[in-house]
């Protein structure tokens, strides 16, 4: 009992010091919020658990006894890479064979009255085992975890030496059952069910449930020929054989997880070598000719058309939110179409206009942009502007355009905010749907920095959703970095900045 009352003491220090070094751990991440933080999805875990064991099997070896419960006590460690992981426990679990033949039995078989002494110790199971361990959801430490955890080893069986006596008188004890104490190591397998919730990034509570099964015990009892006289018993002696015992409870703990995060500090933008300017002989100015007075094109409204289609233009569709947006003003009006998936826009000349089309059940369209000079020739008095939406359905996927990022930066930029309006607004008409955010970068800095930099700006975009009231179980974030380029422009080739940005993307794809 000692023995097992040290081990159980080093785990709970090893508890400690887990949670020391997970708030070391915590502080260094908050001391270096002013950069970027990637959260890789790997963690490790220590448990502390405490229950009951409830039921154990009744080994048939033993004929007048039963197994019956007692308390239960684990430590555990863990560490996940995503949804697999490896782990380690410790459990101790108290059990105590009781004596199966009742008082009333005894009286109703006349079996010396109440004069009976029944001494039951514990006995007593330390296991040791490791094993793998699969868990949900498989994303990066969440807030919630259900966890199947299957461990293989040995357990150490000691205890559980049942003595049974009676009296016939105060000076006489006669032997009537017992069982041998208990003092092997056995091949066992354990299977745990656990859910926790956490309740800071470093602290959980959780709730489960064990099988713990113990191959090949022995037993050992005795029947005296006292109490098979009384009993009218078949069977008496001594009684070996090797059986297995399983056991089943639950329990409740606490679980102390250390997540693995990293900082990376921002890239600093290349920096030039000062130019001299050469010195430059004065130059004669020459008279400027006066300028040519200005004049204000008058604004001339003109009509256009929206139509929105679905299946390449075959099919309307009827009451379609149409987005149009002054780019000058920053001025939206909303319109909806009729039934043959059509609006008439009134729009003025000499301005621009974005316009959008978007409807529950369809993925958000592109950006259309509408402009016209009253002075030019090519003026039309009528233009017509076709959308053609999207089905929602799994793997179909679109660009989420505007939303772009400087070199080495993680930051959105202004113009973001408006295209992720719209994503809250497409996950709040369709509920039942889940997305996939995937950042792209381009080809300049490395591919690690890239990779890195690219999860930063996917979890920002997941951020901005979940600040807007999506579910975060909705939205799965993902950092592809430069492996994904959609033009040349890969390590050694010479592009524009125009042709690099178009790799820095953010992309929404469906799934579920």
């Amino acid at each position: 009992m000692r023995r097992h009352s040290l081990i159980l003491f080093c785990a709970a220090i090893l508890t400690i010091v887990g949670s020391i070094t997970a708030e070391a751990q915590t502080k260094k991440i908050n001391r270096a919020k002013r950069d970027s933080v990637v959260c890789h999805n790997r963690h490790w875990q220590f448990s502390w658990r405490g229950g009951y064991n409830i039921f154990n099997t009744h080994p048939d070896v033993l004929r007048m006894a039963k197994m019956k419960g007692g308390a239960y006590m684990g430590f555990g460690v863990d560490h996940y890479w995503k949804w697999f992981g490896l782990g380690a426990d410790v459990d101790y679990v108290v059990g105590t064979p009781k004596f199966s033949e009742t008082v009333d039995g005894r009286l109703k078989h006349g079996i010396y009255g109440n004069n009976w002494t029944i001494d039951d110790p514990f006995f007593n199971r330390l296991f040791f085992g490791v094993g793998p361990n699969i868990r949900i959801p498989s994303s990066c430490c969440p807030k919630m975890i259900l966890e199947l955890n299957t461990r293989a080893g040995v357990t150490i069986v000691n205890g559980g030496a049942l003595s049974v006596r009676a009296y016939n008188n105060p000076a006489i004890e006669i032997p009537m059952y017992s069982i041998s104490s208990y003092d092997q190591t056995v091949f066992s397998v354990k299977g745990q069910l656990r859910y926790t919730y956490y309740v800071t990034d470093l602290l959980g509570l959780s709730l489960g449930g064990y099988y713990l099964h113990n191959f090949g015990v022995r037993h050992t009892d005795n029947i005296t020929t006292d109490l098979t006289n009384y009993l009218s018993l078949t069977q008496t002696g001594i009684r070996s054989g090797d059986e297995s015992i399983g056991s089943a409870g639950v329990f409740g703990g606490i679980t102390l997880r250390i997540c693995s995060k990293e900082k990376i500090r921002r890239q600093p933008e290349p920096t030039l070598p000062p130019v001299v300017a050469k010195p430059q002989e004065p130059k004669k100015e020459e008279p400027k000719p006066a300028p040519a007075p200005q004049v204000t094109p008058k604004n001339t409204e003109y009509k256009t058309m929206v139509k929105v289609t679905t299946d390449g233009g075959k099919t309307p569709v009827p009451n379609a939110t149409i987005n149009v947006r002054n780019k000058a003003t920053g001025a939206t009006q909303k319109f909806v179409t009729n039934d043959k998936g059509e609006y008439s826009l009134g729009l003025k000349s000499n301005e621009e206009f974005d316009i959008t089309a978007d409807t529950k059940g369809y993925l958000p369209s592109e950006t259309k942009v509408v402009a016209q000079k009253s002075d030019d020739a090519a003026f039309k008095n009528n233009l017509d502007l076709n959308f053609d939406l999207k089905r929602i359905k799994v793997k179909e996927s679109m660009v989420l355009e505007n939303l772009l990022y400087d070199l080495g930066k993680s930051s959105i930029r202004q113009e973001g905010y408006r295209v992720l309006e719209r994503v809250v607004t497409f996950m709040k008409d369709n509920p039942e749907v889940k997305i996939e955010i995937s950042s792209h970068t381009d080809s300049r800095s490395s591919a690690a920095f890239n990779k890195k930099l690219s999860q930063l700006r996917a979890n920002n975009v997941k951020q901005y959703l979940i600040d807007k009231g999506i579910d975060a179980s909705r939205i799965k974030a993902i950092g592809y970095g430069e492996s994904k380029l959609l033009n040349k422009c890969k390590d050694g080739v010479k592009c524009t900045e125009e042709e690099h940005q178009v790799n820095r993307r953010t992309e929404m794809h469906i799934i579920q």
